[in-house]
């Protein structure tokens, strides 16, 4: 069995090493040649499916692109609406990348863990990027709501999730280790702000420019060479 957090923590160890220097370098990030040991002996099925559907591209794209980011950042959204698309259809798309999103929910957005939860729930269903679009596109409603819950679940219905299912994921609360997990991992390759993108060796802080992550891109690649 797959542990949890496979590809995504093993390319975030990866960084560890130098991220603390804060110096961004042509190096690529290459996965180990063995995923972490999970936490524990025996991993929940919705975790491993949640943690691969959080992978976008294609499987022998040369470079990693991790988005760390937070569902209710008002920054992490004015990435995903603009530069993210960009991004996507110029290097996902075409093979060049392959995307990660790594959680990093900040405590001052009172609804993000929530969030975070739905849209690896939403995961464990193979919906992770549908569920991730939707939800920073419904922001304004759940950002600021009481219980955002409802509408979480009016989010699963318009993707035509298996409703059982995924109210029992959100209420075993079965994400929460790994969105921790993703914290954590993000904290120490480099992030202290959402939205944070590691791009090879590159640490881009904010939602900088487009021409920032082409050069970064550019960079990584020639590194990879």
């Amino acid at each position: 069995m797959r542990p949890a957090f496979s590809l995504a923590s093993a390319l975030l160890l990866a960084v560890c090493a130098r991220a603390d220097a804060r110096v961004p370098s042509a190096s690529a990030v290459r996965a180990p040649a063995q995923a972490p040991k999970p936490a524990v002996s025996v991993v929940d099925p919705r975790v491993i499916r949640a943690d691969m559907a959080r992978i976008d591209g294609k499987p022998n794209a040369k470079l990693w692109i991790l988005v760390i980011s937070d569902f209710q950042c008002p920054f992490c959204k004015e990435y995903h609406d603009k530069t993210g698309k960009v991004i996507h259809k110029d290097y996902v798309e075409t093979g060049i990348a392959r995307m990660a999103y790594i959680n990093y929910p900040l405590k001052v957005h009172r609804n993000a863990i929530p969030a975070a939860e739905a849209a690896m729930c939403g995961g464990a269903q193979d919906s992770f990027w549908p569920f991730h679009d939707k939800l920073f596109a419904s922001v304004a409603k759940w950002g600021t709501a009481a219980s955002p819950a409802p509408i979480f679940e009016g989010i699963a219905a318009a993707l035509k999730l298996n409703r059982d299912l995924y109210k029992k994921c959100v209420a075993d609360h079965v994400m929460l280790p790994m969105i921790q997990a993703d914290y954590q991992r993000g904290t120490q390759a480099g992030a202290t702000s959402t939205p944070t993108f590691l791009i090879g060796r590159v640490v881009i802080p904010g939602n900088a420019p487009i021409e920032v992550f082409r050069a970064a891109i550019r960079e990584s690649l020639a590194g990879n060479m």
